[in-house]
């Protein structure tokens, strides 16, 4: 069954969250990552991927890298890299850029794979 064009406008709005007055901003990266997590509670209420990608407008193989990514370590990950990279810095301050670089690579901080100067990149651009 797929959903109807009301249906898709409902899911790909933005939840009324992007008019706050005086609260804090919203994100490119919360968008993203509201995006990928309505995709995946979308596919549970519609008991249909293929119709919840369609209507995302995503690959069904997306969403089942993301469903995996999320059964395993929780809706975290879900995050774009970059705002888990700088969540990651800010709770182990002591940290240079290798030893980052080395943690986030294990499966504990989900295997995320960057150089070391991938990581010095993304510090430098918030500051850290």
């Amino acid at each position: 069954m797929s959903p109807t064009d009301a249906e898709r406008r409902r899911i790909l709005r933005a939840d009324g969250q992007v008019k706050q007055r005086g609260g804090v901003a919203v994100t490119q990266d919360d968008l993203l990552y509201r995006f990928r997590l309505r995709t995946v509670a979308m596919a549970a209420e519609l008991g249909n991927v293929r119709a919840a990608c369609r209507a995302m407008g995503i690959h069904p193989s997306t969403y089942y890298r993301w469903k995996h990514q999320l059964d395993r370590y929780g809706p975290e990950i879900l995050r774009p890299r970059e705002q888990r990279v700088v969540a990651f810095a800010l709770g182990h301050s002591g940290f240079g850029p290798a030893r980052i670089a080395a943690e986030l690579a294990r499966p504990k901080w989900g295997g995320i794979r960057l150089s070391t100067d991938g990581v010095w990149r993304v510090l430098r651009r918030h500051g850290s």
